[in-house]
């Protein structure tokens, strides 16, 4: 198999984490605080990388995939679309309205605006991945009743 696009995206992917982070130590106030409470979102890699070996090495039919499929989309919803919506609709928000940035100087005002934009992005993605990964469970489950 050919994963040159899929290295590109997970050097993407890396990139942009390791610049928000650098960019959450930099602005501090709650940006840094948000940065560090995401990382918590990546509790659902271990399930989403299993799935990956057991697919490549043609493991889709086993029990361990359909259990660590329903794992893997039961932690990517609680961590990367509630965990992710309550960062960023409710301690962003509140932080936003709490916090006076006037007095910041111009980049810390711009960097906090750019990353809330990233914020909102990384939740549209991981609603857009969480809705492939739940279609895709609902489609295993169905064609493991119907082998039943």
């Amino acid at each position: 198999k050919d994963f040159s696009a899929g290295s590109k995206q997970m050097f993407l992917h890396h990139g942009l984490g390791i610049a928000g982070s650098v960019l959450g130590l930099y602005l501090g106030h709650f940006i840094g605080t948000l940065s560090n409470f995401s990382l918590m979102t990546e509790i659902s890699t271990p399930f989403v990388n299993t799935r990956w070996l057991l697919s490549f090495h043609a493991k889709s039919d086993t029990k361990v995939y359909l259990v660590n499929g329903l794992l893997m989309t039961a932690v990517f919803f609680l961590v990367r679309v509630c965990l992710l919506s309550y960062i960023v609709f409710v301690l962003a928000v509140q932080a936003l309205r709490e916090n006076d940035f006037s007095q910041e100087p111009v980049g810390v005002q711009v960097g906090c605006l750019l990353s809330m934009g990233f914020y909102l992005v990384f939740f549209g993605l991981n609603g857009f991945w969480f809705w492939k990964i739940f279609a895709g469970c609902r489609k295993h489950l169905a064609a493991a009743g119907k082998a039943k």
